[in-house]
C-alpha cells in the first residue's frame, strides 16, 4: 500500500511539473526563421516614389459591432521571401517567430490608424508591400482578450493611389 502511495504522489508531482515546463518552454522559444535576408530584394524599395496607400483597418465583433485600429500601429514592408515568411506565419497564423534581422528594419514604414482606423503610406516607391497591424479589445466582465491580426499583400505602380480594406 506504501509503495502505490508513493507511486501515486510522485505522478501527482511530476505531471503537472512536467506540463508547466513543457508549456512555459514553448512560449519561451519562438519558431526559428528559415528564410534569410536578401539585400537584393530591397533595393528596389531603398528610395522615395510616387505612389499612395491609403486604407482602413478594422475587425467585426461577434456582436457586429465594429472594433477599428484607432491608435494601433501599422506596418508596411516590401514583399520579400524575408517579409513573406513573417506575413504568413506570425501575422496571419500567430507563429511567434524569432528576432527579426535588423536589417530589414530599415525598409520597414509604420503609421497609426486615426478614430476611423484610416491609414496612409506616401511617397512610396513601385512595388508590393505587406500591410499589417492588431486590433484587440476586452470583453466587457468576462477579461477576455479578442481581436487578433489583419493583413494584405498590395501592389502599387508609380503614381497611382491605391485603397485597401484590412479586416478578415
Amino acid at each position: 500500500m506504501n509503495k502505490i502511495n508513493n507511486s501515486f504522489f510522485m505522478i501527482i508531482l511530476v505531471i503537472p511539473i512536467f506540463l508547466i515546463t513543457g508549456c512555459a518552454g514553448s512560449l519561451a522559444r519562438p519558431t526559428q526563421r528559415q528564410a534569410q535576408f536578401i539585400l537584393e530584394e530591397y533595393m528596389p524599395y531603398k528610395n522615395s516614389g510616387t505612389a499612395t496607400i491609403k486604407g482602413q483597418a478594422f475587425l467585426r465583433q461577434r456582436g457586429g459591432n465594429v472594433v477599428t485600429a484607432a491608435g494601433a500601429t501599422i506596418y508596411l514592408n516590401p514583399a520579400t521571401s524575408y517579409s513573406r515568411e513573417y506575413f504568413d506565419l506570425q501575422v496571419m497564423r500567430g507563429v511567434h517567430l524569432s528576432e527579426v534581422d535588423k536589417r530589414m528594419l530599415e525598409y520597414e514604414r509604420t503609421t497609426i490608424g486615426d478614430a476611423n482606423g484610416n491609414f496612409e503610406f506616401n511617397s512610396l516607391p513601385a512595388g508590393e508591400y505587406y500591410i499589417a497591424t492588431t486590433i484587440t479589445w476586452y470583453v466587457p466582465g468576462q477579461y477576455i482578450h479578442e481581436g487578433g491580426n489583419v493583413g494584405i499583400k498590395v501592389g502599387v505602380k508609380d503614381g497611382e493611389i491605391k485603397k485597401v480594406v484590412l479586416t478578415r
